[in-house]
């Protein structure tokens, strides 16, 4: 699939803060469409570094134009200290953000143990993402997790791919 070069720009994350910055003056309809489906992001700078240590447990910490879950710290998951410290050398860095921590959706799916043959049914994070063609949903991607893994749905974490594709 070929996506635009532009779209790297749409990609980098700092676009969700830029949203949270101005939602409050936006039309009601696209308030309630930003909370509802965009985890509340800052940029993570030293003004906001006190406030990303001590609610650590609500937070996660990400690079703003990263992928596949390179660099991501989150709160829930990490010691106070490894916590702390991730988060300043992330503003010594620069180009982070701060979001809001949302446990992932999850659903039951059935997997096969490849040593045994097993059929086992899990539990598993997910998340889709829409392709739009021509401003039209056309698809999507699903990334599903696998018996056991954390909700980091990324290609470093090991996360399953698949496709979704819409029809009439």
């Amino acid at each position: 699939m070929f996506v635009s070069a532009a779209a790297r720009l749409l990609g980098n994350k700092i676009i969700f803060a830029w949203l949270w910055e101005v939602v409050d003056g936006l039309p009601a309809d696209d308030q309630t469409l930003i909370r509802r489906h965009v985890s509340c992001t800052l940029p993570l700078t030293a003004e906001v570094l006190d406030r990303a240590v001590a609610e650590q447990a609500k937070l996660v910490a990400k690079p703003a134009d990263g992928s596949a879950g390179h660099g991501v710290l989150l709160g829930p998951e990490l010691s106070s200290t490894d916590w702390a410290d991730g988060v300043r050398a992330a503003v010594e860095q620069g180009g982070a953000i701060l979001q809001e921590y949302l446990p992932t959706d999850r659903v039951p799916m059935d997997f096969v143990q490849v040593e045994t043959g097993e059929t086992v049914t899990a539990d598993v994070p997910y998340s889709l993402a829409p392709y739009l063609f021509g401003r039209h949903a056309s698809g999507g991607l699903d990334r599903v997790g696998y018996p056991g893994c954390d909700g980091v749905l990324n290609l470093a974490h090991g996360v399953l791919l698949t496709g979704v594709l819409l029809k009439d």
